[in-house]
């Protein structure tokens, strides 16, 4: 079986699944290179699961914002064990922690804004500190 068919134009990746299901990817010009990683990334064993509680010592957000990522494609992809059992792949955790830690140290996360404590209600902060800056 050949993995990745050599075709003219659109390169059209099938891999099959444990599951029995074909995933299609389709690309062209520069998404080449990702199509075939994710396609690569697809048929890679797992050699690790975790389940939640280890996610949540290894990655520290929280349970929402976990899923939001996930939902956005940011985060890893969980999968079922069972009809009630989620796990991560843990290498696939691993590499996105070191990809953020990358991404942080070149300066390329958005960061958010610093609150504004000057218009807080309850303990306000004395416009002196402020006005020298």
């Amino acid at each position: 079986m050949e993995l990745l068919p050599n075709l003219p134009g659109i390169l059209t990746l099938y891999f099959a699944l444990s599951l029995g299901m074909l995933v299609l990817i389709e690309s062209s010009g520069l998404a080449d290179d990702m199509a075939t990683q994710i396609a690569l990334d697809l048929y890679r064993p797992c050699t690790r699961a975790v389940r939640r509680r280890e996610l949540r010592k290894i990655v520290p957000l929280a349970d929402t914002t976990i899923y939001e990522m996930e939902c956005r494609g940011e985060f890893p992809q969980r999968f079922y064990l069972t009809s009630k059992c989620v796990a991560w792949d843990l290498d696939e955790v691993e590499r996105w922690l070191t990809a953020r830690r990358a991404a942080s140290n070149a300066g390329q996360v958005h960061r958010a804004p610093d609150p504004d404590v000057r218009s807080r209600r309850s303990r306000p902060v004395a416009s002196r500190h402020y006005d020298k800056a």
